[in-house]
C-alpha cells in the first residue's frame, strides 16, 4: 500500500465500472479511504475489490446529480475528517473554473479530468462493433498515439491531481486523450485510411 492519500477521504462517482472504478481501486492502493458512488449495484462490487485488497470503502448506489447525493456527501466529509476528494465523471470545463475562482482562499482545489476514447462499459459498443468488423486496430486513430486508453490511464491522472503533488494545479481541464485536443479541428489521414 502506497501512502499518497493516507488519512484522506475520495468521493468518487461512477465507481461501479471503468474510470471510477479504475480510481477507486488505486486510490485504495494509496491509502485513501473510499466513498463510492454508482447508480448501479457494481458499485458494492467494486467496494468489495477495495476491501479484499485492505482499502477502506463505503458504497452508495445513488445518483450523483440529486441533491440527495450531494447531501451525502456533505454529512460523509463532516463526520470523516481530512479534505475529501470528488471524482465524476460529469465534470464540465466551465464549472472547473467557476468554481475554482468561487473557492479561492478556501484551500479547495477544483480540476476536471477530459478523456479521449477509452475502453470502458460507456463505449463498449463502440469497441464491440469494431471487433465484429475486425478493425479494432482503427480505435484511436485519431490521436497522436493511435490508441485508445485504458481506465487505470484516467485514474493515474486522477490519483496525481488529488495528491499532494498537484498542489498548484487548479482550475484546470486536464486533456487525458492520447494527443487528440492538440489535433483539432481535424487530423490528418492518410489515403484510404478511416477512423473509428
Amino acid at each position: 500500500m502506497g501512502t499518497r492519500l493516507a488519512g484522506k477521504v475520495a468521493v468518487i462517482t461512477g465507481a461501479g465500472s471503468g474510470i471510477g472504478r479504475a480510481a477507486a481501486l488505486i486510490f485504495a492502493r494509496e491509502g485513501a479511504r473510499l466513498v463510492l458512488g454508482d447508480k448501479t449495484d457494481a458499485v458494492r462490487d467494486t467496494a468489495r475489490a477495495v476491501q479484499a485488497a485492505g482499502g477502506e470503502a463505503v458504497a452508495l448506489q445513488m445518483d450523483a446529480g440529486t441533491a440527495v447525493c450531494t447531501a451525502s456527501v456533505a454529512g460523509i466529509r463532516s463526520g470523516a475528517g481530512g479534505p475529501a476528494y470528488s471524482a465524476s465523471k460529469a465534470g464540465v470545463i466551465n464549472l472547473v473554473t467557476v468554481a475554482a475562482q468561487q473557492l479561492c482562499e478556501t484551500n479547495v482545489r477544483v480540476n476536471a479530468l477530459c478523456p479521449g476514447l477509452t475502453e470502458t462499459g460507456m463505449t463498449r459498443p463502440t469497441f464491440d462493433y469494431a471487433k465484429d468488423m475486425g478493425v479494432t486496430h482503427k480505435l484511436g486513430r485519431l490521436n497522436p498515439l493511435r490508441r485508445a486508453a485504458q481506465p487505470e490511464e484516467l485514474a493515474n491522472v486522477a490519483l496525481f491531481l488529488a495528491s499532494d503533488e498537484a498542489s498548484y494545479i487548479n482550475g484546470q481541464a486536464i486533456a487525458v486523450d492520447g494527443g487528440l485536443s492538440s489535433s483539432h479541428p481535424v487530423t490528418r489521414q492518410l489515403p484510404g485510411q478511416t477512423a473509428v
